[in-house]
């Protein structure tokens, strides 16, 4: 996980692991998009559904981060991601490809968007906002983006290749 040397290089590092996550999910034929294929029995519109979850999770806590607010965790205990994963599950899991689909594309162009707002004392100082305490908040945009796209687009290119 290296990190970017600025917001320019940030923003290249979301186009480029998203195109990448695109490339990979436009391999899959039509009819094995809803199919249980993937890791943890999920399917390509299950992790289309997850990422867009977790993009626009991370838009709201930098929006409130914006606002002055301290963002709260829709879940709490040490297990909490796991935890809000299968309630994300759960909640998108009946959802129709093609409004996954749309809500995908439309959660990244919102992530990619608050990024591309913020400033490089925003992004890279670890105390520009507290509530991070001392972690700047370019780490929580890039681990709902181009952290996150390479794992999953990884579980699709193994489905792929079996």
């Amino acid at each position: 996980m290296t990190t970017p040397a600025n917001r320019d290089e940030l923003l290249q590092r979301i186009r480029e692991e998203r195109e990448a996550l695109e490339r990979a999910v436009a391999r899959v034929p039509a009819e094995k998009m809803t199919e249980p294929l993937l890791e943890g029995g999920w399917s390509v519109k299950d992790v289309l559904a997850h990422i867009a979850a977790w993009e626009g999770l991370m838009v709201g806590w930098v929006e409130e981060s914006l606002r002055g607010g301290t963002p709260d965790r829709p879940v709490t205990g040490d297990d909490w991601v796991d935890r809000l994963n299968a309630q994300l599950y759960e909640q998108y899991r009946d959802m129709p490809l093609a409004e996954v689909q749309a809500l995908s594309a439309s959660a990244y162009e919102r992530a990619y968007a608050i990024a591309s707002r913020l400033t490089e004392a925003q992004l890279f100082d670890p105390d520009y906002f507290a509530w991070r305490e001392g972690r700047p908040i370019f780490e929580l945009i890039g681990g709902n983006t181009f952290w996150h796209y390479p794992e999953h687009r990884e579980m699709i290119e193994r489905m792929l290749a079996a």
